[in-house]
């Protein structure tokens, strides 16, 4: 769920600002949260000599992207992808540039001339989210893979999006996307995991250029056992996914 998108300058002054969803227990306006960004980048500058890229406070997080001197800032839940909200306020910043590059060298503070500009970032979040869920239609099958060992698949992209599950237990399919996410921001990239949760083993794997696969066992299943179930089905997939992504946008 996304709440709010705002572009501010590096000063602090709110540029833009649309709210999508009520944020619960919101007490500030636009204007005092543009001047905490700026002065929340200002700072990272200053302390760590990076900028700021994620924020996370409970269940909301705070995705920054900067651009010529301007912020770009989103606030989501958690459930929302970071490298699919990080490609949108990228888009948006294109966009933004070369609609409104022109004035910004001039202009006056008279907000008035970007008026409209939130069609356009809602087309932006739409074609992204139509690419997404084309992708889903292509694969929604690959959840019929079964065997009696197993206790569900997962199907994510290499940067922490949850494409397909038929994992019933929430907590664990959260577990496996934060890894997989997590191992994105920091540059790892691992073809092949197994990861022991309470009783139970995961396999994950890597299926294309930008899909996973993550199987979890049944609690009952030794790991040698688990790796010739996974092997297989491993081996399905991949089969699968080669043939239903042809042609489907990479994301």
């Amino acid at each position: 769920m996304y709440y709010d998108i705002y572009i501010l300058e590096s000063k602090g002054t709110c540029v833009y600002h649309q709210q999508f969803s009520e944020l619960k227990d919101r007490r500030v306006g636009p204007d005092l949260i543009s001047g905490f960004f700026s002065a929340m980048c200002l700072f990272s500058k200053e302390l760590i000599n990076k900028k700021p890229e994620i924020m996370e406070i409970e269940d909301v997080r705070l995705v920054f992207s900067e651009s010529n001197d301007y912020i770009f800032v989103a606030i989501i839940d958690e459930n929302e992808s970071i490298a699919q909200v990080q490609d949108i306020l990228n888009k948006i910043s294109l966009k933004f540039f070369q609609n409104y590059g022109r004035y910004l060298e001039k202009w006056d503070r008279d907000v008035e001339v970007f008026r409209g500009f939130e069609k356009q970032v809602e087309l932006i979040i739409i074609k992204v989210d139509i690419d997404r869920i084309m992708l889903i239609e292509k694969l929604e099958n690959l959840l019929e893979l079964k065997d009696d060992k197993i206790d569900g698949i997962l199907i994510l992209t290499s940067r922490g999006d949850a494409m397909l599950s038929s994992i019933t237990n929430e907590k664990y399919k959260q577990y496996i996307v934060k890894l997989i996410e997590n191992n994105w921001r920091s540059g790892i990239h691992s073809k092949q995991m197994i990861i022991r949760m309470n009783d139970q083993y995961v396999l994950i794997e890597e299926l294309s250029d930008f899909l996973m696969g993550a199987i979890l066992m049944q609690n009952h299943i030794e790991i040698n056992r688990s790796r010739e179930v996974c092997k297989v089905l491993f081996k399905n997939l991949r089969e699968q996914v080669k043939i239903k992504i042809e042609g489907a946008p990479e994301i």
